[in-house]
């Protein structure tokens, strides 16, 4: 377990700490391009590819990272609405002013950030060894009928190399779902990124609607809406712990809560997901 303190966010180099302010700027220049493995990706780029490695559906991003990329143009705590699947290995173009970001395959919005704090406190704090518990339960009760097995996130045929493998599981006793998650550096980037965190916030917040006395959607939900507010990073080799909890329904809408737990259990982000049910065909 890392002995690093938490850096607070003012403290982090601007290159790693990308603002609104710095993204509006940063649009003057044609030539900056992120292609490749993700590690390469640059907050002020004014297009962007997620490689196939950052799926979840096969042919689709995981919609944290996409929101994650997103996020870090707006600032710590922001709301990115998803408005259709990213497309993998496809540049996409960014646009910034007028206090939002929008991601673009053509003429189409891919997702679009705006500023947002949020003011919900996290339920009492899971430990470690409970997180441990929602895994286990993870890879009994939900693991069996994934859907996307190789998602970036919570794919359980993923390999630790290079994905997340976040577990998010049924604490007993408790009304929610954890996960440990033991920080690595899976994507080669040599420091946490913001884009990181969102992709570990994303996954759980859905998981949190598999709780034995909760209605769970029909069939597979996809990500609508992810809000973050980040108050400190985690460092490699932390031992964090990501929880998450159901905040209710509405018809094909299912909306949940999530906080990112240091190894002491100090609170570094809390999330809010809508997650959508798609249409019968």
């Amino acid at each position: 377990m890392s002995t690093e303190p938490h850096r607070p966010i003012d403290e982090r180099d601007s290159a790693c700490r990308p603002t609104l302010e710095n993204a509006m700027r940063s649009t003057t220049d044609s030539s900056r391009t992120t292609i490749g493995a993700p590690h390469n990706h640059d907050a002020s780029a004014r297009t962007v590819i997620i490689p196939r490695g950052c799926n979840g559906p096969p042919d689709s991003a995981q919609g944290g990272w996409m929101a994650g990329l997103i996020a870090e143009r707006v600032g710590l705590a922001a709301t990115v609405t998803l408005r259709s699947m990213p497309p993998l290995e496809t540049p996409l173009s960014v646009e910034s002013g007028c206090d939002v970001v929008r991601v673009r395959h053509g003429q189409a919005v891919v997702g679009e950030g705006r500023p947002q704090s949020l003011a919900a406190a996290a339920p009492r704090t899971v430990s470690w060894d409970e997180a441990l518990e929602g895994r286990a339960a993870y890879l009994t009760q939900i693991a069996p009928t994934h859907p996307f097995r190789t998602c970036f996130g919570c794919g359980p045929d993923r390999s630790p190399d290079n994905a997340l493998r976040i577990f998010a599981g049924p604490v007993p006793r408790r009304d929610l779902v954890a996960a440990p998650w033991e920080v690595t550096d899976v994507l080669d980037e040599g420091h946490v990124s913001i884009p990181l965190v969102w992709a570990a916030m994303d996954c759980p917040t859905a998981s949190a609607f598999a709780l034995s006395d909760q209605p769970e959607p029909v069939g597979v939900v996809l990500l609508a809406n992810l809000a973050l507010d980040i108050k400190a990073l985690p460092s490699f080799g932390d031992h964090c712990v990501i929880m998450a909890w159901p905040l209710g329904r509405a018809g094909r809408k299912w909306s949940s809560g999530g906080a990112l737990l240091s190894p002491d259990g100090t609170v570094l982000a809390t999330a809010e997901a809508l997650w959508i049910e798609p249409r019968s065909r």
